[in-house]
């Protein structure tokens, strides 16, 4: 007998701690995001660069162009598919209050 697929919120929710902190830091650059991961756990900084890396490849984060002169140091910002996927776990903690 096959499992049914897990509900969309539930897909995604090893991201959600991650986007979490991105998104209530606001826009960081890329090496103060990976400083952020690592004082909250999330491992290394070699793994929390593959996170960052992660996250963008799967649009969840979006990375930038700095501020500098150089050009060197990207700001990231969370992208409104990353704000849904929060909005809809949000949701699916609700309905797991209500039904207790």
């Amino acid at each position: 007998m096959r499992k049914a697929p897990f509900p969309q919120p539930m897909k995604n929710v090893v991201h959600v701690p991650a986007l979490l902190l991105a998104a209530r830091h606001g826009p960081l650059t890329v090496g103060d995001l990976v400083l952020l991961f690592r004082l909250y756990g999330f491992g290394g900084e070699s793994a929390c660069k593959k996170l960052v890396h992660r996250l963008s490849t799967l649009a969840l984060l979006k990375v930038e162009g700095g501020k500098s002169s150089d050009g060197r140091e990207k700001l990231v910002s969370v992208t409104p598919e990353a704000i849904r996927i929060l909005a809809d776990f949000r949701q699916l903690l609700d309905q797991l209050d209500s039904k207790h």
